[in-house]
């Protein structure tokens, strides 16, 4: 019901649906250029849309830079979205009430090539724009109430665990990996759903950049508030950050390896046959046990309850798995 092509101002983007004008503030500051990142929102729009409800766009490559915005945040939300931004301050989406901001923080040197290459920018943005758009029909809910009821369920099993490892370690393990799960499962649809738009080379350069950035540095990949990748030098210990480092590479693995299998795009093949050579690798033991949860979510990945309890009782089993097994593997790595 979108009538005509947004019109860019210095700082607002004005678009015209079926009853109203509606607007959004965008915001760039740091060394990026306010052109380049008006065109890639125009070929977004021009591609797929800008969802109506979005208020705020900030592009920055500084976390000092989230105070521009702040006056313009509803006053009872500001204190909320400043400590989910600071607590990880890379790209997300954030939505409370009717406000939906979308952050993106180019703040590591591994994401540069967002200041210069379009399409791996627009491949950004569309990632969170499409979390806003799946968060607002209910997914991030559904995630989280199927995650509750799978634990549920299996925490029975968790009980008996304490007797190969100290109580609140267990309980901790799995609070983690359930955490990250949430936001892996939601990067899972977020990017299932842009490939399905035809959408995918946006994200398939973002991916591939970032990756191929980071070289053969071992990562250690960590939840985020939308779940977008994050890698950092240092590894940690523990069955926790081991099982989460191998989720964290699946919003690569499962819907460009969907695509694949689907479509035969010989580069999304490449991106996640260079990630099983460079990363899986650092983490083995744990790639070999999760390789049938992979598989599974290639296969059955849908929006249903059955897919989503499925996923998340086979991560808790893997996880009791390497519990009782936990002095047969070294987790810490050098």
């Amino acid at each position: 019901d979108i009538y005509k092509f947004p019109l860019l101002s210095e700082n607002k983007l004005i678009y015209l649906t079926k009853h109203k004008f509606n607007m959004l503030n965008l915001t760039v500051r740091g060394n990026i250029r306010p052109e380049f990142v008006k065109a890639a929102l125009l070929d977004i729009y021009l591609k797929w849309k800008i969802p109506r409800n979005i208020e705020e766009i900030l592009v920055i490559d500084d976390p000092k830079y989230f105070k521009e915005i702040e006056k313009r945040i509803p006053r009872k939300m500001r204190k909320e979205f400043q400590e989910t931004y600071f607590e990880d301050p890379t790209s997300m989406s954030i939505t409370s009430g009717k406000f939906d901001l979308i952050i993106i923080s180019i703040s590591s040197k591994t994401e540069n090539y967002l200041k210069t290459n379009s399409e791996a920018l627009q491949g950004v943005i569309s990632h969170e724009l499409m979390h806003i758009v799946q968060r607002r029909k209910g997914l991030d809910r559904k995630v989280r109430s199927d995650a509750i009821r799978a634990y549920k369920e299996f925490r029975p099993r968790i009980r008996k665990l304490y007797r190969y490892m100290d109580k609140n370690h267990v309980d901790q393990i799995f609070a983690e990996i359930g955490r990250q799960a949430n936001f892996v499962l939601k990067d899972l649809y977020a990017n299932d759903a842009l490939i399905k738009l035809n959408l995918g080379n946006g994200i398939l350069a973002d991916y591939s950049n970032y990756y191929a950035s980071s070289g053969r540095l071992i990562p250690s990949i960590n939840y985020v508030k939308t779940g977008h990748k994050k890698i950092t030098r240092k590894i940690r210990t523990d069955i926790a950050n081991s099982v989460n480092y191998i989720l964290g590479l699946m919003p690569v693995i499962v819907p460009f390896g969907r695509w694949y299998l689907k479509s035969k795009n010989k580069n999304a093949k490449i991106l996640v046959d260079y990630i099983g050579d460079h990363y899986e690798t650092k983490m083995s033991h744990v790639a070999k046990e999760m390789d049938s949860i992979i598989k599974y979510s290639i296969k059955n990945l849908k929006d249903s309850q059955t897919f989503r309890k499925s996923f998340f009782r086979k991560l808790f089993l893997l996880t009791e798995k390497l519990i009782k097994e936990s002095d047969e593997y070294e987790f810490e790595r050098q």
